[in-house]
């Protein structure tokens, strides 16, 4: 399989050093011994810490899961090291964006950054920062504030752009996959019940490292479209036992059972078959747009944006 290309977020030198340039004198005054005494911020990241590190321990390249192990600990607190990295680097963000601050779903993407950025060898100390995990930082960054397809909106207070992914990828299951479609409406499930993980962590919550991190390389060449086509395949290739099952056995197969099944070759595979193409989601969020006019807030300035350009 291709190896991850996570360079191509990095490689967008122009965009970076605009926010570096904006943001430096920020991020430098809450360096990261400073942002570990926000203990207002530690309830809310202890859940999916864990999660988020458990998640991706399968992965025998992950830097996160072996550097969490016993004999991995942070000298000051006795916290596994990499769970202090991804508790460093989700309250970087908060301060550095309070608007959106710290949402669940990025634990686990974030994990994956710190995964292809290990912890810099040449630290004299535990005082100085992390290079590895300052440059996940600055990724992470640039993820959400991308100016196509960044994901930022998808964590604003009105959910509007979680939403409207949603939406788009019901209307598109009608198009494509109507017995499907038809299946789950007449089991009285709504793809919120399912699907909301999928977007809101780019697929990275529950399913296989493999197929994960071949999304996300897609995700960040191409944007959101791939995010689409994933979520049609994994419908399409379980196509069988979805249409078999009841409300009950389906949602628990959908949520559970399913991200445990993949095959992260022939799924990506079936994924680029789909004849999806970038007028129908365009009109689909065109549409949404008109049903559900937007209110004007300081976080959606890319609602709208993200999914009509959900086919770059």
């Amino acid at each position: 399989s291709r190896r991850p290309m996570f360079l191509h977020i990095l490689s967008d030198l122009e965009l970076i050093f605009k926010l570096v340039a904006q943001k430096n004198d920020e991020f430098k005054q809450h360096q990261h011994q400073r942002q570990l005494q926000e203990a207002s911020l530690v309830d809310s990241f202890e859940p999916t810490m864990d999660t988020a590190s458990k998640t991706f321990s399968s992965s025998s390249s992950s830097s996160l899961s072996s550097s969490s192990s016993s004999s991995a600990r942070n000298s000051t607190d006795n916290e596994p090291i990499g769970i202090a990295r991804l508790r460093r680097l989700l309250r970087a963000y908060a301060i550095y964006d309070p608007e959106i601050g710290y949402c669940q779903g990025m634990s686990f993407f974030c994990a994956m950054f710190l995964i292809y950025r290990p912890p810099s060898k040449n630290r004299k100390n535990n005082n100085e920062i992390d290079e590895g995990e300052e440059r996940a930082f600055w990724q992470l960054v640039s993820v959400m504030h991308r100016p196509v397809n960044g994901i930022r909106a998808l964590y604003a207070s009105d959910m509007r752009q979680c939403q409207l992914c949603l939406h788009t990828f019901q209307e598109l299951c009608v198009m494509h996959l109507p017995a499907i479609a038809r299946h789950i409406e007449n089991e009285g499930l709504v793809f919120s019940m399912f699907a909301t993980s999928w977007y809101m962590t780019i697929f990275s919550s529950s399913f296989p490292f493999d197929l994960v991190t071949r999304v996300w390389d897609a995700f960040l060449a191409e944007g959101f479209k791939i995010i689409h086509r994933v979520a049609l395949s994994l419908l399409k290739c379980f196509s069988d036992i979805i249409l078999s099952l009841g409300f009950e056995e389906l949602i628990s197969f959908l949520q559970h059972d399913l991200p445990n099944q993949v095959d992260p070759d022939y799924i990506m595979s079936e994924a680029f078959k789909i004849p999806l193409k970038k007028v129908q989601i365009e009109s689909i969020a065109e549409q949404y747009n008109i049903q559900f006019p937007e209110k004007k807030n300081k976080n959606s300035n890319n609602s709208t944006k993200g999914s009509a350009a959900a086919s770059r």
